[in-house]
């Protein structure tokens, strides 16, 4: 039986096996059927790190996960905080034709991945769950994040660079809200031949400050800081 959500969405058209993972140590597999049940299972280089299974409900286009059975597979490894990586609840983001699954507290951290252009991605590896084979769906715009989200969806990238140090992990850069930075949008930093993520930790109209999200990471002043990896359109 469908559970109908927001807007006449449906269970059935959110089924389907999701991934997100780096296809080595981290890879997170979910199936949704559309009948309310789930199957969720974290896999890495030492087999299987933990499982759940449950029913799985939509309202307002907001996947709600109860787990009727979790458990953990250990392998000499002891993973610790693996509760944290099983889904609990999951937004419905539509990008064009592709399905992506986002939870809460990271839809600022999936916009700077459109922004930064790592989504959307062209292959099945990836920081978000997209639905199976939807990496081979072209997209156009943007993709429909909650509207208290959108302002973090840039329409342009934004270049800057570091003018003046507060410490090595964290600096001023010369674009601010102006330019449309907000507070918690994630920014790359380039020095030759790496980059490095930081976090944009408070806004003005004409300069920004920026924090590392590494701690070996270091800031120079002149550094280039942009919402854009290099070679991204």
């Amino acid at each position: 039986m469908a559970v109908a959500g927001v807007f006449g969405m449906e269970l059935k058209e959110v089924a389907g096996k999701y991934y997100f993972g780096d296809g080595m140590g981290s890879n997170n597999a979910l199936k949704i059927d559309d009948d309310g049940s789930f199957n969720y299972g974290l896999s890495g280089c030492l087999g299987t790190y933990a499982t759940s299974q449950g029913k799985v409900t939509l309202q307002e286009g907001v996947l709600h996960f109860d787990p009727e059975e979790k458990a953990k597979e250990k392998s000499h490894l002891e993973l610790e905080g693996y509760e944290d990586v099983i889904p609990t609840v999951l937004r419905v983001v539509y990008w064009g034709k592709r399905t992506y699954l986002i939870p809460p507290q990271k839809m600022i951290a999936f916009c700077s991945s459109s922004n930064q252009g790592r989504e959307p991605r062209d292959g099945a590896h990836g920081e978000f769950y997209l639905r199976e084979d939807d990496e081979h769906l072209k997209v156009d715009g943007k993709p429909t994040v909650p509207e208290g989200y959108r302002k973090y969806l840039l329409d342009s990238p934004v270049h800057s660079e570091v003018i003046e140090l507060v410490s090595d992990q964290e600096a001023w850069i010369n674009k601010g809200s102006a330019e449309g930075l907000l507070i918690g949008m994630e920014l790359i930093a380039f020095e030759h031949p790496l980059r490095f993520p930081v976090v944009v930790i408070e806004v003005e109209q004409e300069r920004s400050r920026v924090q590392c999200v590494w701690k070996d990471s270091k800031f120079r002043e002149g550094q280039l800081v942009s919402s854009r990896f290099a070679g991204k359109r």
